[in-house]
């Protein structure tokens, strides 16, 4: 059997190293005292305290902030800095749902766009703003907006949303120069196949 070492606790009784180190040693109520928050500048709170982890004990701090929500600390196991985290993996998926959503739409929009006008038909004016207005309130969309087009593919990726949607604006007028081109040529061909008949 192995011998544990005993300390007298102060009040006469012999108790275990863990339970004296914890007692006596460990300082897990620690120190509070007010600061500046380094992110809002208000009144914050730093609670300065040990915590044994694996036997070790390390003195830890951590800083919060009522003000703005602030938190920092240094510990190895924190329920704040735990939910901060998960919070910001759902902010980031949420996020990723929303540019994946809008760049659908994006791409949706700019295939009919390409087919209307490819058709001789009027595009609506809302149409094009509805476009413009989801590339400028959430950049993220460009990256998931797919055309058929191979050469237009990735058009809008990799730019600003300015950059992107004076190439939007460049491929409604490429379009359209290549739609009434086509035409011309198709109305010259009539009107050579007509001069021609005898």
């Amino acid at each position: 059997m192995r011998h544990q070492q005993r300390f007298d606790n102060g009040n006469g009784e012999l108790v275990e190293a863990a339970i004296f180190v914890r007692d006596n040693v460990l300082d897990a109520d620690g120190d509070r005292y007010e600061t500046d928050c380094p992110d809002c500048g208000h009144q914050a709170s730093k609670y300065v305290f040990d915590e044994c982890l694996g036997g070790t004990i390390n003195q830890v701090s951590s800083l919060d902030c009522t003000h703005c929500g602030f938190h920092q600390c240094s510990q190895e196991v924190c329920p704040t800095c735990e939910e901060q985290w998960e919070a910001s993996i759902q902010a980031s998926a949420d996020a990723l749902d929303r540019d994946m959503e809008d760049g659908g739409k994006l791409s949706l929009i700019a295939e009919c766009i390409d087919e209307r006008m490819l058709e001789c038909r009027p595009v609506s004016g809302c149409t094009i703003t509805l476009f413009k207005l989801i590339m400028t309130n959430n950049p993220g969309a460009r990256a998931f907006c797919y055309l058929d087009d191979p050469e237009n593919d990735g058009m809008y990726r990799s730019r600003s949303v300015k950059e992107a949607i004076n190439i939007f604006k460049m491929h409604l007028l490429n379009v359209n120069f290549n739609r009434n081109l086509e035409l011309k040529i198709a109305q010259a061909k009539q009107e050579l196949e007509g001069d021609e008949s005898p």
